[in-house]
């Protein structure tokens, strides 16, 4: 697992991309990433997870991040990843976690 800590804009597309192991067959596999307020531990939003070729792409929405709440400034995240196994349940392991500081930005110009 690694410790990352991330910045995200409100109102702005967030992305980003995590490079797993070629070693690894992921086909089936599943990511979440959630970002929860760290004062409260409640989900602020959840990214739009997809893999492919061995590496995950997290995807937070303008409209998603915009609705956090302005006095939340400060957050924390994790991703993790669902493995599948023969009789249709997963392993889950996390791969990556960390805070997040949170800009609220106001224009579009």
């Amino acid at each position: 697992m690694k410790v990352i800590n991330e910045v995200l804009h409100t109102s702005s597309d967030w992305y980003k991309k995590y490079i797993l192991s070629p070693k690894i067959n992921f086909d089936g596999a599943k990511a979440v990433m959630k970002i929860r307020d760290s004062k409260t531990d409640i989900v602020l939003c959840e990214a739009t997870c997809t893999i492919s070729n061995n590496t995950i792409t997290a995807h937070i929405s303008w409209e998603e991040s915009s609705k956090i709440p302005r006095n939340v400034t400060r957050g924390v995240y994790d991703l993790f990843i669902l493995l599948p196994l023969k009789n249709g349940e997963y392993i889950k392991h996390k791969l990556v976690m960390g805070d997040v500081k949170i800009i609220h930005d106001v224009s579009l110009h």
